[in-house]
């Protein structure tokens, strides 16, 4: 039962991470437009937006699409199921009509706390409209998820990534728009996606809507956003900081070395979790759910690490590849970025125990806490340390969080996570990665040879050590096996013919 759930989250968590790896790459491939057309300063004004809108977000968002993943399956009659999805699009569109106003009066106030200007409105309220309509967008992804279509999330999420590509280059390139074309890019491409996957869901579900469901969702969803907000302080409340201390431009390269360290976190955990998050509540009514719980907490941390190592250790060969010189300075910070955004995914294994309970009240006591401390550390390691000090005080904030959680949730849902192998993984990795970042090629294309070289021989450290068990060691003989008789076969075939 284990392995067919493990062979389950890794098929579609596979399928679902298609359509993640795709966006990241089309971010990816976009670095050196935006790090040609848009100076540090510009960078650090788009990162501090986004921030902004994302904060907002979650209020007006009120965490609506994770209140559908839980009542979705409480019950089995399918026109329940399709009254919980109608009366979740119904519920959001009538918060987002009553908080665009507002949130088109707030432009300007921001505009000018932020930046100490209001000649920056406009662009908070494109990026809040391009918010609102990507909660409806959120609804319908989250539902794709729970009725399994990760094909058609795949085709929906490629084709809106293509579409921001085009509208991107048009903009930046051709109109020479900044960082007002790639707001303008998002809201167009929202709007068009929002009606385009809300349409045949509503056609099929029929618009039946429950008071009292929707009431139940909200009093499910509404303890969670402050949770969500001082989570969110946890996790970008050091930019605020930088901006303040620091400079706007500072921001722009501290942004970047984010966005390259969470690539860990892009590429693996949120595609993982699409999966994974509806999946788990299925899961608990195996009688063999907590040893599930354990093992896919076992092996995700295996496969975060060792991304996040590969990260690490190209990241200089990737900035020479994909940005100016004048972005080189984010590289010195991805490899404790890396190992921040392991510390965070750890998060969604470690509250599990709450929201089986449903005591979401929880949720908040802990990343209130936790945001306390974070801020704590921001006044007083940024102004210290400058970019480091974020960093730093990223990595132990997260920390707290997460000791935090699994000490509360695991209270409520007992799981034995095997904490012992992974603390000699996670050693065994650490110290890889510095002693192999101490070689210095100056040949390029050698210098890569070399880390990927390391990086395939890791596995076999890991075997030595017996950090992979024997049974491990095996299966994985046997997965390779399977795919390389057919190759060996078919050569063998090809001599004798």
């Amino acid at each position: 039962m284990i392995s067919k759930e493990l062979k389950f989250l890794l098929t579609h968590s596979s399928i679902y991470g298609l359509g993640t790896v795709v966006s990241r790459m089309v971010a990816f491939i976009l670095l050196p437009l935006y790090t040609r057309y848009l100076t540090p300063a510009d960078y650090g004004l788009l990162e501090a937006i986004d921030i902004s809108t994302a904060v907002i977000g979650i209020v007006v968002t009120v965490g609506i699409a994770m209140a559908l993943s839980r009542f979705y399956y409480e019950s089995e009659e399918m026109e329940q199921r399709n009254r919980v999805v109608s009366t979740t699009y119904v519920t959001y569109s009538i918060i987002a009509v009553f908080c665009l106003p507002l949130l088109f009066y707030l432009s300007s106030p921001l505009s000018q706390v932020l930046f100490d200007t209001q000649d920056y409105s406009s662009f908070f309220r494109i990026s809040f409209g391009s918010l609102l309509l990507g909660g409806i967008i959120d609804i319908g992804v989250m539902y794709l998820r729970l009725i399994k279509k990760p094909l058609v999330f795949i085709t929906v999420t490629t084709s809106r990534l293509t579409l921001l590509i085009v509208l991107n280059i048009i903009f930046i390139v051709f109109f020479k728009m900044g960082v007002l074309g790639i707001l303008y890019s998002s809201l167009i491409v929202k709007a068009f996606y929002a009606v385009l996957i809300t349409a045949p869901i509503l056609w099929k579900t029929k618009v039946r809507v429950s008071m009292k469901l929707s009431l139940a969702m909200l009093k499910y969803s509404l303890p969670i956003i402050p949770s969500r907000l001082a989570n969110t302080i946890v996790k970008q409340s050091d930019k605020y900081f930088v901006l303040y201390f620091i400079s706007i431009a500072d921001m722009g390269i501290y942004g970047l070395a984010l966005k390259l360290g969470n690539a860990v976190h892009n590429l693996l955990t949120i595609p993982f979790n699409m999966a994974y998050i509806p999946r788990r509540f299925e899961i608990m009514k195996n009688h063999e759910a907590k040893e599930i719980y354990s093992k896919v907490f076992t092996y995700y941390i295996f496969v975060m690490v060792y991304v996040g190592l590969a990260i690490s250790l190209l990241i200089p060969e990737i900035l020479q590849l994909m940005v100016t010189p004048k972005f080189f300075p984010a590289g010195k910070f991805v490899p404790l970025v890396v190992f921040s955004m392991i510390i965070f995914g750890c998060h969604y294994h470690f509250n599990f125990g709450i929201l089986y309970s449903k005591k979401t009240k929880y949720l908040a006591y802990i990343d209130l806490s936790s945001a306390s401390v974070s801020l704590v550390l921001n006044i007083f390691l940024i102004r210290a340390y400058g970019l480091w000090g974020a960093v730093y005080s990223s990595v132990i904030a997260l920390t707290f969080q997460a000791l935090l959680l699994y000490y509360v949730s695991n209270r409520l849902y007992r799981i034995e996570f095997e904490f012992g192998r992974l603390f000699s993984y996670l050693l065994t990795a650490g110290t890889f990665c510095f002693l192999i970042r101490q070689i210095k090629v100056d040949m390029l294309a050698l210098d890569v040879a070399i880390k990927v070289l390391f990086l395939m021989l890791f596995p076999l450290f890991l075997i030595l050590l017996r950090i992979i068990s024997s049974e491990e060691t095996r299966e994985l003989r046997s997965f390779f096996a399977r795919r390389l008789k057919p190759l060996l076969f078919k050569d063998k075939a090809f001599r004798t013919s």
